[in-house]
């Protein structure tokens, strides 16, 4: 999968979908997004709303399970929590999974346009001189 990026440290969009949070026999159905942020500090963040009125702020704080299509797909950390019927969270998410975890990967390959000359090759540069 390619994603360009148009500007520096601009967010990366992973998905829009359906998810849920799970905590011991606690489960909250939350829709919302997946990105990768670079600043505060890098990491995988989830954006959603809860689909289903909670009772109380008690039940949409700690730590959670992340369930997409009955797969675990990572852990979760709220962040923030908005104070309504149907609230807006924000967390973090740790060890990240999307896809088939199963499939070995013997390497993964990152691109950085701006560093391209840091790398282990060294980038040669043809200079012509013009008269």
């Amino acid at each position: 999968m390619k994603r360009k990026m148009n500007i520096a440290n601009q967010k990366i969009h992973i998905c829009y979908d359906e998810f849920i949070l799970k905590n011991g026999d606690k489960e909250i159905k939350v829709t919302g997004t997946i990105e990768y942020v670079w600043f505060p500090e890098p990491a995988s963040k989830l954006s959603c709303k809860v689909k289903d009125k909670v009772d109380s702020y008690n039940d949409v704080t700690g730590n959670f399970e992340l369930i997409r299509h009955s797969l675990k797909i990572g852990d979760y950390k709220w962040r923030s929590v908005s104070n309504e019927a149907f609230p807006s969270l924000e967390g973090r998410i740790n060890n990240l999974i999307l896809g088939d975890n199963t499939i070995p990967t013997s390497s993964i390959r990152f691109s950085i346009i701006n560093l391209k000359e840091i790398g282990p090759n060294r980038v040669e540069r043809k200079k012509e001189r013009w008269e």
